[in-house]
């Protein structure tokens, strides 16, 4: 260790030395209290409004170097190398942490390993000496090095090596199967030949990726001695090489277009063990969906693909089902059914016939799945849903009834149990129970924020919406230990200088999340910091454990943020659309989260696509130059996002429900699944009306995450208008609006 390095660490050993005598006395203490209520008042702060221009000295270099990071400005960093004066010294290892972490994401670090390891050293020495809590901090160090344990142009240290073996708890998923890659690794260099196999073995087991099964197949078959310990291993290798076999061969005549002796080839080596290989069969799929022309399925490439195993055939019946193909997707599925009466396939059919507006059928195929599923399992339970609705629809209430009055004892294990218990209120009110009441008032109980819950709630107070509205503050004594309680100086310290991600890595270690009390505080503190997706996280961990605990106004109004509002008020008018509405649609695709990136590549606030962002950049005469960075600027993506909204709006004649799901699955997918149903369908977004059974085709919605992000939504502008507008009558439509409402009001 150098000289100056050797100081530096001194003068941290005198700082915590310094903190925890300060920490015994009453008079410093007075800045860390015992209590934490949500009365207390911190910055609020908003870098994205310009608030850090007003930063200076200290306070400038670090948000310099965190906005750098920040922007993968890297080379930025390293014009910031030295802690600048007149900073806590406690907030010296998140500096050190930054330039960590610039250093290992930039090419810089890749090209020069020295300056890495001096950086990555510094900050280890900074954590060391640290005297807050530094879970989070470990967290983040840990997952660098198994990044680097398998770098060609970085070798571990011995030291970096004892960190990464204490700290490998920490690890999850791909990075623990790294782990035990390199410790594989170093059990070969000792000649440990079974203990490396078994840590390859682990690897394949967590990841599922192929380099691993290469690797523990090569050290089997060299090491005699391994080969009765992975038997089983060896020989799933052998007949996966011999399906490799036969699938290079399906590729070699898939390209030439041979399709039949292609299917013939892929049918044998998928059937060779019954398994699923989904790159075949999306190559098998992209050949039938172009080659058909409905029913029924006798071309030669088609009775090859029939010949396939049950669940092949019921994996080509979920494709045709995705490209609303649904006299295809249950024609295999009924194939499969021959083979096998499995309940999925039996689903399926059932689901592709409703679809169709056969509903004669699809409560056959309902009814069988419900007969062959094991009770209790989420077969079972989405059986009895469908069926149930489809009844709803036939106005076949008395099945309703019959099929879901002994779903409530099942709530915590059935993921329909909302739904079922919804569309059960209503057939009682069609029957004109004496029961029905009681089913609406448990719905109001049990989900009383939900789309649906608030629905019951109004209905139940004669048109009036019943809320609490209460904002007594929330105090818990959270029994801060020393460490903590430097942490929640850095807390405080870096909201004040506007580095919000790291202020919420301060804050995850002060509240214990299994203690409501203090989760609630987590929510109200994540709030504070525009940490919103962890406040509205929070609260939820909350409510869906017990949804009257800490059930308030001011816990409500801490899952509806009201950030952008003058951009949200300002393009949602512009647009004719209501600026709650926009609001709500943010809520729920990405939080108020301004760098959200979706796995379908979404980003921003309000999720565009690139191909989306463009479409309505062009469309708003706007530069589509470097769109792919811009789009994260939120005043551009509310721009963009709300002008594609309102020319989905229009397109369904100003019905928001339609408009939503097309949002979230796209126009052309929502008009090919209406096609079909086209006489029932059809007249539905020009009669605007949110009656359940003109809303009931939301639950029939074949995607599982629209379903719900439309409910959810339409839920948001309720809580929404209710909060921060007074309004307490849900209109009818329930999305009702009247251009030129006032916009938001805290």
């Amino acid at each position: 260790m150098g000289i100056a390095r050797a100081n530096h660490l001194l003068k941290n050993l005198n700082f915590i030395f310094f903190v925890l005598t300060l920490s015994v006395a009453p008079i410093v203490l007075g800045a860390v209290p015992t209590k934490v209520s949500t009365k207390l008042q911190l910055t609020n702060p908003k870098p994205w409004l310009g608030g850090a221009k007003t930063l200076s000295g200290y306070k400038k270099h670090f948000f310099e170097l965190y906005k750098a990071h920040g922007d993968k400005k890297y080379y930025l960093c390293k014009k910031n190398k030295k802690f600048p004066s007149g900073a806590p010294e406690r907030l010296r290892v998140w500096w050190s942490y930054l330039q960590l972490q610039c250093a290992f994401k930039s090419d810089f670090g890749k090209k020069n390993s020295r300056a890495l390891r001096a950086t990555l050293n510094n900050h280890r020495i900074d954590l060391t000496s640290y005297a807050g809590q530094s879970d989070q901090l470990n967290k983040s160090l840990v997952k660098i090095l198994v990044q680097l344990s398998g770098e060609k142009y970085y070798t571990l240290s011995s030291s970096e090596i004892s960190f990464l073996n204490q700290h490998q708890g920490e690890l999850q998923g791909k990075e623990r199967a790294k782990y035990y890659n390199f410790l594989a690794l170093k059990h070969i260099e000792k000649k440990e030949w079974s203990p490396a196999a078994e840590m390859y073995f682990q690897a394949l087991q967590i990841s599922g990726e192929p380099i691993y099964a290469t690797r523990l197949k090569t050290l089997v078959n060299n090491k005699e001695q391994l080969k009765p310990q992975f038997s089983e291993f060896i020989q799933s290798i052998n007949i996966n090489m011999g399906k490799k076999v036969s699938f290079a061969k399906f590729y070699k005549y898939f390209r030439r277009k041979q399709y039949v002796t292609a299917f013939k080839l892929a049918v044998e080596g998928l059937n060779a063990d019954e398994s699923i290989d989904r790159k075949v069969l999306s190559k098998m799929f992209k050949v039938l969906y172009k080659k058909n022309d409905g029913l029924p399925l006798d071309s030669r490439i088609e009775k090859q693909a029939l010949s396939c195993h049950s669940v092949c055939l019921l994996e080509l019946g979920k494709k045709y089902f995705s490209k609303h193909k649904y006299s295809e997707s249950r024609a295999f599925a009924v194939k499969s059914l021959e083979l096998n009466s499995a309940p999925k396939a039996m689903m399926l059919a059932g689901f592709s016939s409703l679809q169709l507006g056969d509903y004669k059928s699809a409560i056959q195929f309902y009814k069988n799945s419900m007969k062959s599923a094991k009770e209790k399992s989420t077969e079972y339970f989405e059986s009895v849903f469908r069926l149930g609705l489809i009844y709803y629809r036939t106005k076949k209430y008395k099945q309703v009834v019959q099929l879901f009055s002994n779903l409530k004892k099942y709530k915590s294990i059935n993921d329909f149990h909302l739904m079922s218990h919804y569309w059960y209120w209503r057939a009682l009110q069609s029957l004109k129970s004496s029961k029905a009441n009681k089913v609406r008032d448990l719905l109001i109980q049990q989900y009383p924020l939900t789309y649906y819950g608030l629905k019951a709630n109004q209905e139940k107070n004669k048109g009036q919406l019943k809320l609490p509205q209460s904002l007594s503050p929330i105090e818990v004594d959270p029994s801060w230990t020393k460490q903590q309680q430097v942490s929640w100086l850095n807390y405080k310290e870096l909201l004040s200088l506007m580095m919000t991600d790291l202020a919420q890595k301060e804050l995850r270690v002060l509240f214990d999340l299994s203690h409501d009390g203090q989760t609630a505080l987590y929510s109200y503190f994540s709030s504070l910091g525009s940490h919103h997706f962890s406040a509205i996280r929070a609260m939820n961990m909350i409510w869906d454990k017990d949804p009257q605990t800490y059930f308030s106004g001011l816990t409500v109004k801490l899952t509806l943020p009201t950030e952008f509002e003058i951009l949200i008020n300002d393009y949602a008018q512009k647009n004719k659309v209501e600026p709650a509405l926009i609001q709500s649609l943010i809520k729920q695709e990405s939080s108020f989260r301004l760098r959200a990136v979706s796995s379908s590549n979404a980003m921003g606030l309000m999720q565009l696509i690139p191909m989306t962002a463009k479409d309505s950049a062009r469309y708003l005469k706007l530069s589509s130059r470097n769109l792919r960075s811009r789009v994260f600027q939120p005043e551009l993506n509310i721009r963009l996002g709300t002008s594609y909204y309102a020319r989905l709006q229009r397109a369904f004649l100003g019905n928001v429900p339609f408009a939503l799901a097309a949002y979230n699955a796209g126009i052309g997918n929502i008009r090919r699944w209406m096609k079909p149903r086209k006489k029932e369908l059809g007249p539905l977004p020009e009669l605007s009306s949110s009656l359940p059974e003109n809303e009931i085709w939301i639950d029939e919605l074949p995607w599982a995450e629209t379903n719900f992000y439309v409910k959810a939504i339409l839920r948001n502008l309720i809580l929404y208008r209710f909060y921060y507008r007074q309004q307490q009558v849900i209109p009818e439509p329930s999305w009702h609006y009247k251009v030129g409402q006032i916009s938001l009001q805290k």
